[in-house]
């Protein structure tokens, strides 16, 4: 993928770049649904990869610095191969950024939107992008144990 624009710095924390992560050839071999969703985003240490040109809501930046502070202390490139590797890592991973996702939404939605929020990120934690690790009535009873 040719460079679409450099990494810009986001006000508290994580860069945001428009171009594929380090490793994103592993990810697409690994797990090959990513080619078909555009809107996943990837962090990579300080760098949240977007693969379109869309806005990054709280909620979703709020997911990803989870992502950033466990690689960062991990280092990236260790945490993305355990990640790659170990299901039971990826799941643990997953429901503390959900977890944190998912009080955001507690923190400033509606009673209605909250519903809707936990029914999406559920639907996206049992989905392919991630291996297919939990179902979504499993996934959605996991985020909600805060």
């Amino acid at each position: 993928m040719e460079n679409k624009k450099e990494a810009t710095t986001k006000d508290e924390g994580l860069k945001i770049s428009f171009n594929n992560p380090p490793n994103y050839k592993v990810l697409t071999k690994r797990f090959p649904a990513i080619k078909k969703n555009m809107n996943v985003v990837f962090t990579y240490g300080d760098t949240l990869y977007v693969l379109t040109d869309r806005n990054v809501s709280e909620e979703l930046m709020t997911h990803e610095e989870v992502h950033s502070k466990r690689q960062l202390k991990m280092g990236a490139e260790k945490w993305w191969i355990e990640y790659c590797n170990s299901e039971e890592f990826r799941l643990a991973e997953e429901l503390e950024a959900y977890r944190a996702q998912y009080k955001y939404m507690l923190d400033n939605y509606n009673r209605h939107d909250r519903r809707g929020g936990l029914q999406r990120i559920a639907g996206d934690l049992s989905s392919a992008i991630y291996g297919n690790i939990v179902t979504k009535v499993e996934a959605e009873e996991l985020i909600k144990e805060l």
